[in-house]
């Protein structure tokens, strides 16, 4: 290998370096983050569902949404609910009426 094609090597090399660092250095406080979201309160999950907090206390207290004490506090886990969510989702079945003979078609 003659020295300008090992001078460019190093150069590729401390460049890819630089570039891996960096992409590790601005992801890594967002995917820290999201592995410290993992638990949120009844209000949050509310939120992140689209419902009231009454709603979800609801589902908590009719055992349809799993969740955990800590002291006083419920939190919920992310994980277990989505999991939850995911069996319990139910195919939608359509229905729509044609214009003129009153039959009935599914989507």
């Amino acid at each position: 290998m003659d020295p300008l094609q090992k001078v460019l090597q190093e150069t590729l090399a401390n460049a890819l370096r630089d570039a891996v660092r960096e992409a590790i250095r601005l992801e890594l406080p967002r995917a820290l983050n999201q592995a410290q979201r993992r638990w949120v309160s009844a209000r949050e999950l509310a939120g992140l569902l689209g419902v009231t907090v009454r709603t979800v206390r609801n589902w908590q207290q009719r055992g349809l949404l799993p969740y955990h004490k800590q002291g006083r506090a419920v939190r919920f886990d992310l994980r277990e609910v989505e999991q939850v969510l995911a069996e319990r989702k139910v195919p939608a079945a359509f229905q729509y009426e044609s214009a003129g003979d009153g039959s009935v078609g599914a989507f």
